[in-house]
């Protein structure tokens, strides 16, 4: 069945090769709903902006997402990302969705037969249905970790911005950068958010008590003088 959230998606600029990036436009956007990706075959080295949160599918061949939010006239967007497994098409993954929808409208009522002595001519009248208002931001409080112990031999630098109500993009920077290692980023006990991982490092392990362990891709490219970074994203639920 066609998805009620009515989802077109188009190549973005760095599609080519084994390297896709797809831009996935919501026309009807609903709260709480799963957008599912079929690529048909595994797909790895997933990075997306931060309008939508990666719920899971790395290293297979459907990634699920949610997006978090909608413009003020209910459309939303947000890029996916990635590396399609050897020798596999990039071609457009087929799209299906999962949650609550709300029923269909009821059919409108017909008009009332014409009597003998005289035809009536009835008007529908149509009302325009339009997404309800988007609630206002709320001011809260986000948390970021603090910085990685300097022993690390990595070389780790970590800062973070707000981009959003409840939302931070962090950034951690590598001066040894090494394919394959492990970071660990550390909230502590008391971290009640959420970390969805951005580009350049896929999201390994998430503890209870606030650790989330990051595995680095390949080197990225740099400009001379710049260390590689990745980056992630902070949904603060305080």
């Amino acid at each position: 069945p066609a998805c009620p959230l009515d989802i077109t998606i188009k190549p973005g600029a760095d599609h080519q090769g084994d390297f896709f990036a797809w831009l996935v436009k919501v026309r009807r956007w609903m709260a709480d709903v799963h957008i599912h990706l079929d690529f048909g075959h595994a797909v790895t080295r997933i990075g997306h902006t931060p309008e939508a949160m990666l719920l899971g599918g790395e290293g297979e061949s459907v990634l699920t997402f949610e997006v978090t939010a909608a413009e003020a006239d209910g459309t939303a967007q947000f890029q996916v990302s990635g590396r399609s497994s050897a020798g596999a098409d990039s071609h457009e993954p087929s799209v299906t969705c999962e949650g609550r929808f709300p029923p269909a409208p009821p059919p409108a009522p017909l008009p009332p037969r014409p009597t003998p002595l005289q035809s009536l001519t009835v008007k529908l009248a149509t009302a325009k249905s339009s997404p309800p208002p988007s609630p206002p931001p709320v001011a809260t409080r986000i948390h970021p970790p603090a910085p990685p112990p300097p022993a690390c031999y990595l070389g780790i630098t970590f800062e973070s911005s707000t981009i959003g109500p409840s939302l931070q993009a962090a950034r951690v920077e590598v001066t040894h950068w090494s394919e394959g290692a492990t970071i660990r980023v550390d909230f502590g006990r008391g971290f009640a958010g959420r970390v969805d991982q951005g580009h350049q490092a896929t999201l390994k392990y998430r503890s209870t008590s606030g650790a989330f362990d990051f595995e680095l891709w390949e080197r990225p490219p740099t400009r001379t003088g710049v260390d590689p970074h990745f980056d992630f994203y902070i949904r603060n639920e305080d």
